[in-house]
Parts: structure tokens; sequence; C-alpha cells
């Protein structure tokens, strides 16, 4: 860790700033913007499916959809309704099957991470006459989450999606930890939608104290320009 002493940071002129300004902007996101998870907007797959199709439904075994495990059938869908990243997006349910797919990614003992994902109700559960109410678990490093949702409130659509994002922690307790989406609503067509998922690790303190340096850059510009200004 690098301290600069709010003395020096003074004596600088206004290009040195400016240049250590530059690399805390570039440095800062690539900090905290470290997605672990392949594919979670699932757009990538080895089923020639690009999404111009309303959905594809992924069986059971198989690894085609980049990145994840597909342990029972769920859909990939496309023009089927609105994604919340990219074309495509998941319903956990598909062709009366309980859905389940999971993805294991590096990790470090001790240290928390945190699990993001969108997330919605499938809007056509009408059409197929089934209940209105679409449950889910998400799994990771020991930590289990539990989603439901009653699609007959929702008041979304096809074109008109509303997902809603959630998050959640969990410590590492290997080298590596599994993620895990299953359906929990029973054998059915019409499911919760999962799209974006993300998993980040979250920054140990002494990553933020690195960054007081760079904040007292921003705070000497700003008084610079008022001093300038009056």
């Amino acid at each position: 860790m690098v301290v600069v002493p709010c003395r020096i940071i003074e004596g600088m002129n206004s290009r040195v700033l400016s240049a250590l300004a530059l690399l805390a902007a570039l440095w800062v996101p690539a900090l905290a913007e470290q997605n672990l998870i392949t594919n979670g907007s699932f757009e990538e797959n080895e089923l020639g499916f690009d999404g111009n199709w309303a959905d594809y439904n992924i069986p059971t075994g198989t690894n085609s959809l980049q990145g994840w495990d597909v342990i029972s059938t769920v859909d990939l869908t496309g023009t089927a309704w609105q994604a919340e990243d990219g074309i495509c997006s998941i319903d956990m349910a598909a062709s009366r099957s309980i859905g389940e797919i999971a993805q294991t990614f590096a990790t470090t003992p001790g240290e928390s991470y945190t699990v993001s994902f969108w997330w919605t109700d499938n809007p056509d559960y009408y059409k197929v006459d089934e209940s209105p109410i679409e449950s889910m678990c998400v799994s990771a490093g020991g930590t289990t989450m539990n989603y439901t949702i009653d699609a007959s409130k929702a008041g979304n659509s096809d074109s008109d999606m509303r997902y809603m994002n959630s998050q959640f922690m969990f410590t590492a307790g290997s080298s590596s930890s599994t993620l895990e989406f299953l359906s929990t609503e029973g054998s059915r067509y019409c499911g919760i939608v999962i799209d974006n998922v993300e998993v980040e690790a979250v920054p140990e303190p002494s990553s933020l104290i690195a960054l007081a340096p760079f904040a007292a850059l921003v705070v000497v510009r700003r008084r610079r320009a008022v001093r300038r200004s009056g």
C-alpha cells in the first residue's frame, strides 16, 4: 500500500494530479468489477441458439451452455420475452422439469464474496393452466437463499419483465465454490426467470485504505477549482 502525505499532494502541479487521478479512475473500477462467473447473461452456447428463437430446451446433463452445468432441464429463452442483459435468459422450469444449473469458480478460503443476479416470473403461466406461484433456491459456499413470486401479482409482461436484483454474501471454505440455481415449485412448464449473474470478491479493508490517496487527490483538485473560480 502506498500512502501519499497531503503536503506532497498539495505540492503537485496540475499535470501530475491529473495523471494520478486518471490512474485512479482506471484502477478503482478494476478493483470492483471482476465477475468470477462465466457467461452470466447466458449469451454463449454451443446449441446454435442466437436468441432469435423464442426458446430452446436444454436437456439434463449437457454442458452446451458455456460455463454452466445443466443438472436438470431448463429453457434458454430469446425472443420469448425481454432479457435483463443482452438477448437471452433462463427459465428455471422447462417441459415439466425441476430445473437446476450450477457453475464452479475459483475462490480464496476465508474471503467473502457477493452473489448478484436479476430475476422475475414467467408471465405466461396462465397459458398452460399452472399455479402463479413460482419459486427457487440459490446457494453458494454453504449459504442458501429462497425466492418466491406470485406471477398473478407481478404485473409484468413479455415486453416488460420487471426484473428484480437480489444479492447475498458467502464466505469461501475452499479454493473453489459452486453457485447453484434450483427450481423448487415442482414439475411445471413455467418457472422463475434469471439473468445477469455475477459473483465478485468483497474488497478487503486494506484495499479500501489504499484508495485514500486517490480520494485526497479528488479533494485537492476540487479545492483548487474553487480557489480559481473565486
